[in-house]
């Protein structure tokens, strides 16, 4: 079991990677488009009209082309931006469960002695199980099962449907899962040094 969470750990991880090198150029594309293309083209028409540039001068054309295609580009950059944002942040936070690193107020715990501390990480697993059961898995199975069948298509990407947006609900609930399993089987009460088995 040890290898296929190791396993697990690395693909999850190089897939995170790979989402937020994908993010960061979608950000970047979308900075440069609405900070710099469209303010420029504005300026540029802007002037066009001042010094009473004909109306079907080939330049303002070009002008007017140009804001056409960041306002056409702009939305589904955007909502690639904010469909790996969610993403990320909730993958991460089953790859946070799994290394123990997700939020935690131990001051407290870390005066306990070690058995009731061992008593609270199970408990705790116990319940990041239930919510990660009824909330991931089974509300995110409604409202992707949902969603596909709507035929609802996310704003500026027509081609994809609405149920890849939350489909990344049910992905962390059944990772949260498994991990919950890993722990049980491999607990460790609050202040103890991480140990990796081989």
């Amino acid at each position: 079991m040890h290898r296929f969470i190791h396993a697990s750990d690395q693909l999850l991880t190089w897939f995170l990677i790979a989402l937020i090198i994908v993010m960061v150029g979608s950000i970047t594309a979308e900075i440069l488009l609405n900070a710099l293309v469209q303010p420029a083209s504005s300026s540029l028409l802007a002037a066009m009209d001042t010094r009473a540039v004909a109306t079907n001068n080939p330049g303002r054309a070009l002008v007017e082309s140009s804001m056409a295609l960041v306002a056409a580009l702009s939305s589904p950059i955007n909502t690639a931006s904010q469909t790996l944002l969610v993403w990320i942040g909730i993958l991460g936070s089953a790859l946070a469960f799994r290394h123990r690193a997700h939020l935690g107020v131990d001051a407290l715990v870390l005066r306990y002695p070690p058995r009731l501390r061992l008593w609270l990480d199970y408990l705790s697993t116990t319940l990041v199980g239930l919510f990660s059961l009824c909330v991931f898995c089974l509300g995110g199975y409604q409202v992707c099962a949902q969603a596909f069948r709507s035929g609802s298509k996310m704003p500026g990407i027509e081609a994809l449907n609405h149920g890849w947006f939350y489909l990344v609900l049910l992905l962390t609930g059944l990772l949260n899962l498994l991990y919950c399993v890993y722990h049980f089987a491999h607990p460790r009460p609050a202040g103890e040094a991480i140990q990796e088995e081989d």
